[in-house]
C-alpha cells in the first residue's frame, strides 16, 4: 500500500460516534478518492458499530480502510465510580487481526466492565490487550494534553514513556492537532520538542467529526439534538472554531508546514496496519449430540427420514427420498447440518412447553429438511416449492430462518438457548435508529427555535410527496410549495440543509426485535458487545454480524402468533379436538371475506395495496391469495391486473389468448398461458419465481 499523495486521516468520527459524529461512510468513501486519499481511519468514541459498513464503504471506492477507536481510559481504574475519579482519551488502531480481536475486546469491556457515563477501560486491561495496535496520544482530552496544561510536564513524559514501553517505540505516536484552538497553540511547540526528547513518532491528526466545513453549523445542530438545547442558547454545548473536519492533504500539509514529518509519519502508521475483514467459514457453535450420537451428519440425516415418515404416517416414495437427500447433501457440503440441528431442538423445545410458534415463513418453507424436523409445518411438495431458493450452494450464505413465535413467551425461548449454550455465548443482537426525513425536518425546525406547529407542517409537505420517503433533495424538488419555501425563506433553507446533511444518520441504539447470536465460545472472542438496558447485544447490527461468518437466530415475537393459539384454545372448549393447523384452505366464508379484502391484522394482506389486489382478484381460492402475495410484492398492480383479466377468460372459457407483458423481463419466466398455469397445480413455483 502506497499514498502518493502523503496524507492519512487517522482520527475521525463518523455517525457511529452517536449524535457527536456527522460523518456517512458513503460520503466519506467518495470524498477521500476524490482528494488523492487512498487510506482513511475510523476512530469512533468507545465503540467499533460501524466497522463492517465502514470496510465495505471504502473498498466500493478502493480505499484502504483502518480500524480504530477513542477510548476513554479511566483513573485510577475503570472499576472506580467515583467522582474524583478522571478518564482521557486515547487513540487506538488495529494492525492486523491480532489487533482487531484486541480492540474487539477492549470496546466490549469499556461498555459491559466499565461503563460509568461512557465505555472506560484502563492501563491494566490495555496492557493486557495491547498486542497489534497501534496508539495515538488522542485531542486535548488526551492524557499527555491534560498534563501539559496543569503544568506538568514530567507526568507527560512519564504517559509517553509508558505507552511507548507497551507497545514498542515505532507503535506509539503523538498526535499533533491544530483546530485554531488557544490551548492548542500552546501545547504544540510543547509535544514537538517531547517528541524529540523520547524518539517519538508525531503524526499531524485532525479531530474530524463531519465531513466538509460547510457542515459546522448542520454538526453544530446535531450537538444541539445530543443535548437537548436549541441553536440560539448561549450555554449549549459548541464546538469553538468550524475546523472538525475531513481537510484535504493540501490543508493539512499547510497547517504543518513547520513539521513536515508529522505530515508523512501518517502514511508509514497507515502502512503498519494491514487488518482486513475476510469473508470466510460460518461461525457455528457446536450442537450437543445425544449420547451415542458422533457425527452432526449422519444424525442429521437420520432425523430427517424418521421425522418425515411420522409426519406423513407411511414409508416415504422416490421423490420423497431423492429430495430428503439431495437436500442433506446440500446441507452437508456447506457445513450446515449442525445450524439445522440447533434450529430444530429449539422448535421442538418450544412446542414441548406449549409455547405458539407459526408454521413457517419465508423461503424456509421450501426445505424438506425443515418440514422433517419439525422447524416448518408446511410439506414444500404440496406445493411443489423451491429448496434452492431457501439454500442454494451458488450462494455462499448462511440459510436465513425466519421463526415466529408467541409475542409473550419469546424470552423463554432465549433463555432455553442460554441454557443449551451457555450465558457468555448467547446475546440478542443491536439495531440502530436513523434519523428518517421528516424526523430530521422536525428535529431541525426544534433546534432552531421554531415551534412544534412549523415543524410539523414542514414534515406534513415532505409527506406529501409522491415518494414520501425518498431523501430531502428529491423530497423538496417534487413538492412545489416546499420547494419554494425552501428558495424564498431563508430560514426554511437553512434547516433543509442541515436536514441534507444529519437525513438518515444513526441516531441511537436499540435490541434488534429478532435477532439472537450464538457463538462456540465466549461472545468477547468473536465480536465487540454492547450493554444495553435489555441486555448485552453485539456492537454490529445483523447484516454486519452475517458478514463475519456469526449464526443468527431470527426469533421475532409475533402477537398473531399469540392471538391465533388462544383463539384455539377458546374454540376447544366446545370442540376438544379442533386443531388450526387441521383447518381446510378452501373455506368459503373465509376466502369471501379476503375477496372482499376486509384483511387488517392479516400478515402480509393488510396494506391499503394488498387489499385493492385482493378485491380486484376477487379470491375464491387459496392458490388465489398465494398468488397475490407473490405477484404483488414488488408492489405492483400490472401483474394484478393481468392476473386478473387471465382468470376471467378461465373462467369464461377463453383462456390461452396472446398476452402484452407490462414486465417484459418476465417474458421467459411467463408463457402466454400464464394465467392458467398460475391457476392450477404451478402457483407455487410461479411465486417463486416472482418472489
Amino acid at each position: 500500500m502506497s499514498n502518493s499523495v502523503g496524507f492519512v486521516h487517522l482520527h475521525l468520527h463518523s455517525e457511529y460516534s452517536l449524535l457527536d459524529g456527522a460523518i456517512r461512510f458513503d460520503r466519506l468513501a467518495r470524498y477521500i478518492s476524490e482528494n488523492g486519499m487512498n487510506s482513511v481511519a475510523v476512530t469512533d468514541h468507545g465503540s467499533l458499530f460501524g466497522a463492517v459498513q465502514f470496510f465495505d464503504k471504502m473498498k466500493e471506492e478502493g480505499v484502504h480502510p483502518i480500524l480504530g477507536m477513542e477510548a476513554y481510559i479511566a483513573f485510577p481504574s475503570m472499576n472506580d465510580r467515583s467522582r474524583n475519579g478522571r478518564r482521557y482519551h486515547l487513540t487506538l488502531i488495529a494492525k492486523n487481526e491480532k489487533g482487531y480481536r484486541n480492540l474487539s475486546k477492549l470496546s466490549s469491556a469499556g461498555y459491559i466492565d466499565g461503563f460509568y457515563y461512557k465505555p472506560r477501560i484502563d492501563r491494566e486491561i490495555l496492557a493486557r490487550y495491547s498486542e497489534g495496535l497501534l496508539i495515538g496520544s488522542a485531542c486535548l482530552q488526551g492524557e499527555v494534553t491534560q498534563h501539559l496544561l496543569s503544568g506538568s510536564k514530567k507526568k507527560a513524559l512519564d504517559t509517553i514513556r509508558f505507552y511507548q514501553d507497551l507497545v514498542g517505540p515505532d507503535n506509539y505516536f503523538i498526535e499533533l492537532m491544530d483546530h485554531g484552538l488557544s490551548e492548542e497553540t500552546k501545547v504544540l511547540p510543547i509535544l514537538a520538542e517531547l517528541a524529540k526528547e523520547t524518539g517519538c513518532i508525531v503524526a499531524a491528526t485532525n479531530d474530524a467529526h463531519y465531513l466538509r466545513k460547510e457542515d459546522h453549523q448542520a454538526h453544530e445542530a446535531l450537538l444541539c439534538l445530543q443535548t437537548g438545547k436549541t441553536l440560539n442558547d448561549p450555554g449549549r454545548m459548541r464546538f469553538e472554531t468550524s475546523e472538525f473536519y475531513v481537510k484535504t492533504p493540501l490543508e493539512m500539509q499547510k497547517l504543518f508546514e513547520w513539521i513536515p514529518e508529522a505530515i508523512s509519519n501518517t502514511v508509514r502508521l497507515a502502512e503498519k496496519c494491514e487488518f482486513s475483514f475476510i469473508e470466510g467459514d460460518s461461525i457455528l457453535p457446536e450442537f450437543p449430540l445425544p449420547e451415542g450420537e458422533t457425527d452432526t451428519d449422519d444424525y442429521l440425516s437420520r432425523l430427517s427420514f424418521e421425522g418425515l415418515v411420522r409426519r406423513l404416517g407411511r414409508e416415504l416414495n422416490s421423490l420423497e427420498t431423492e429430495r430428503l437427500e439431495h437436500e442433506l447433501g446440500i446441507i452437508g457440503d456447506m457445513g450446515f447440518p449442525g445450524y439445522f440441528l440447533i434450529v430444530s431442538e429449539m422448535m421442538r423445545w418450544a412446542r414441548s412447553k406449549d409455547i405458539p410458534v407459526g408454521p413457517g415463513r419465508g423461503s424456509t418453507p421450501g426445505s424438506l429438511v425443515s418440514y422433517s424436523i419439525d422447524i416448518t409445518d408446511i410439506n414444500p411438495l404440496d406445493y411443489d416449492l423451491s429448496f434452492e431458493r431457501f439454500l442454494n450452494p451458488a450462494r455462499m450464505e448462511m440459510p436465513d430462518i425466519d421463526l415466529d413465535v408467541c409475542c409473550e413467551r419469546r424470552g423463554e425461548i432465549i433463555d432455553h438457548i442460554i441454557d443449551m449454550y451457555g450465558r457468555e455465548n448467547v446475546c440478542q443482537l443491536i439495531t440502530f435508529s436513523r434519523i428518517r426525513n421528516r424526523s430530521v425536518v422536525r428535529d431541525m425546525a426544534r433546534v432552531m427555535g421554531m415551534s412544534v406547529a412549523e415543524g410539523d407542517v414542514l414534515a406534513k409537505l415532505v409527506a406529501s410527496a409522491p415518494d414520501p420517503d425518498a431523501p430531502l433533495p428529491e423530497v423538496v424538488i417534487s413538492v412545489p410549495e416546499l420547494s419554494r419555501r425552501v428558495s424564498e425563506e431563508k430560514e426554511i433553507k437553512k434547516l433543509f440543509d442541515y436536514g441534507y446533511t444529519l437525513e438518515n444518520i444513526a441516531r441511537h441504539s436499540g435490541v434488534h426485535a429478532a435477532g439472537v447470536i450464538i457463538t462456540p465460545g465466549n461472545l468477547r472472542e468473536y465480536v465487540p458487545l454492547y450493554s444495553a438496558k435489555e441486555g448485552i447485544t453485539t456492537q454490529y447490527e445483523k447484516k454486519s454480524a452475517e458478514k463475519i461468518g456469526l449464526l443468527k437466530l431470527d426469533l421475532l415475537g409475533l402477537r398473531n402468533v399469540t392471538i391465533i393459539h388462544r383463539a384455539e384454545k377458546l374454540v376447544r372448549r366446545r370442540d376438544p379436538d379442533f386443531r388450526v393447523k387441521n383447518l381446510s384452505f378452501d373455506d368459503r366464508k373465509t376466502l369471501e371475506m379476503m375477496g372482499r379484502g376486509e384483511t387488517a391484522g392479516v400478515f402480509q394482506l393488510e396494506s391499503s395495496g394488498m387489499r385493492e389486489a385482493l378485491r380486484k382478484i376477487n379470491v375464491n381460492s387459496f392458490n388465489d391469495i398465494v398468488a397475490a402475495v407473490a405477484i404483488f410484492r414488488p408492489g405492483s398492480m400490472d401483474m394484478i391486473d393481468l392476473y386478473a383479466d387471465n382468470k376471467k377468460g378461465i373462467e369464461s372459457g377463453t383462456s390461452g389468448f396472446t398476452i402484452t407483458y407490462p414486465h417484459p423481463d418476465l417474458e421467459e419466466v411467463l408463457s402466454s398461458t400464464f394465467g392458467v398455469i398460475i391457476y392450477q397445480e404451478q402457483v407455487m413455483r410461479i411465486a417463486n419465481l416472482l418472489a
